[in-house]
């Protein structure tokens, strides 16, 4: 066995270990929105099929319900109304509002691949196939912290600290092992916006195959099929192609790549058109695909005119700054270490160290960058594909925030959480592992890792022996 494959296997082994830590400790229906996404799957495994609000079940509920109240749901979780003893909640609507009862209208791949999963546990219980359904979370995630070696030596072939510190960073950050501990599409969306992420990169080192191409549109479809943030994809996909476009070998790029470029692009257009034309015709013979292509811009909750919506000048007051500002205080706490329903809130000591820290890692990194840019040892493809890795953290900052703007003009909803930031954890922590090499230029690549990694995990395990535990086990 290599040394690559023993690494590789032993980063998959923290990553399962860690995120099995944090599914068995957490107790059941912590984590957000878990029993609606956890009705999902249930659903689908009852009736073998893909499920809408139609299929709702008052004894799924009810059953989801007397395991909420074993676990002291309503002393920890979020409800909006409060609990009564003599009359327990009998459906999910005299939990929350209507309008946020139910998980049904989330795109449906997570939640079928997760029935599949636990479908050998049909006939048991709530409590043992929720616990299966997050081992299934727990091993997406594993698969993202994969990706994230696989992107870091694509990069970085020569550089071992680099392509073990970024999935170590992965697997130990605190947030990450909650969420993909937890029953929640935001695995899947991660795992599918990684996968999309480390294409282009081997794309912008190696060149475009089709084998490539295709898992390109793979990661972008099923990412679709996912969860609504994946839509940041398309801008990323979108710089990823100009950085190979427009990129030194322009020598090696054959007229036969442009024209299939050109060829599917044109192709996509068509399409479009054609489902736009022969709507009807479509639907009757494909129904169920059809009815899902044409919701989903609804589900997107895109306006219809895009560039009113950006210029619209309340965006752009001072109070409007001033919420924006609480926007991403709370999206950085929530990135690293906010946990339960948001209210498992840190000492704002760690928040600050945490600050200290990620402003640290701003200079590592900009070290990091002019010292190699100045002593030229990186090759020009890897220079695209650290340009690409540096702009998917804002192309999805932009994402979130507008696609947040949007959402609260039509719902009552809080601010934007941490977790909607899982789909590019995999750039942030490149980001973190050159920062550190940056910062400590002349530290081994042994004791950098060791150093970097044993930090993460005390972190990890702090957060839950300070706070996950004295709050879930009172």
């Amino acid at each position: 066995m290599s040394s690559r494959t023993r690494v590789g296997l032993a980063l998959l082994g923290v990553a399962l270990s860690v995120g099995l830590l944090w599914a068995f400790v957490v107790p059941p229906w912590q984590a957000p929105d878990e029993w609606r996404h956890f009705e999902y799957v249930k659903l689908i495994l009852e009736e073998g099929r893909l499920v809408s609000s139609r299929d709702i079940s008052p004894e799924i509920m009810r059953e989801i319900i007397d395991s909420m109240v074993r676990h002291n749901y309503w002393q920890f979780g979020y409800a909006y109304y409060p609990y009564d003893p003599s009359n327990p909640p009998q459906s999910f609507e005299e939990i929350v509002p209507d309008w946020i009862a139910h998980s049904l209208y989330h795109p449906p791949a997570y939640y079928a691949a997760a029935a599949l999963f636990i479908s050998p546990l049909s006939r048991s219980g709530v409590d043992q196939q929720l616990l299966a359904a997050r081992v299934f979370s727990v091993l997406l995630g594993a698969l993202s912290v994969a990706i994230a070696y696989g992107t870091a030596r694509a990069i970085f072939p020569q550089e071992e600290a680099l392509s073990r510190l970024a999935p170590l960073i992965v697997a130990l950050l605190p947030m990450h092992a909650f969420i993909n501990a937890s029953v929640n599409s935001d695995a899947l969306a991660e795992l599918m916006v990684s996968l999309l992420i480390f294409q282009w990169v081997v794309i912008l080192r190696r060149g475009l195959s089709p084998l490539l191409a295709i898992g390109v549109v793979f990661a972008t479809v099923v990412g679709f099929l996912t969860k609504r943030i994946t839509v940041m994809s398309l801008p990323i996909s979108a710089v990823g192609l100009l950085l190979w476009l427009t990129g030194k070998p322009w020598r090696s790029l054959s007229t036969g790549k442009l024209a299939a470029v050109g060829m599917g692009l044109i192709l996509g257009m068509a399409g479009m058109a054609a489902l736009l034309t022969w709507r009807d015709e479509i639907c009757g013979f494909m129904p169920g695909a059809c009815q899902f292509v044409l919701r989903y811009p609804r589900y997107l909750v895109i306006p219809e005119d895009i560039g009113t919506f950006i210029l619209n000048p309340g965006y752009y007051t001072a109070e409007a700054f001033r919420t924006y500002f609480f926007w991403a205080q709370t999206l950085f706490e929530s990135f690293w270490a906010r946990f339960g329903w948001m209210n498992v809130r840190p000492d704002p000591y760690l928040y600050w160290l945490l600050g200290g820290f990620t402003l640290a890692s701003g200079f590592g990194l900009i070290h990091f960058l002019v010292r190699h840019a100045l002593r030229g040892d990186l090759e020009a493809s890897q220079w695209r594909s650290i340009i690409f890795l540096l702009l998917t953290f804002p192309l999805a900052l932009v994402v979130i925030f507008f696609g947040h703007l949007r959402s609260v003009e039509l719902y009552p909803i809080g601010p934007p959480q941490g977790r909607f930031l899982l789909p590019v954890v995999v750039p942030i922590a490149l980001m973190l592992a050159m920062a550190a090499q940056g910062l400590w230029p002349k530290v081994g690549d042994r004791r950098l890792t060791l150093g970097y990694g044993v930090g993460f995990l005390f972190l990890n395990l702090f957060c839950l022996a300070r706070y996950i535990l004295p709050f879930y086990y009172r």
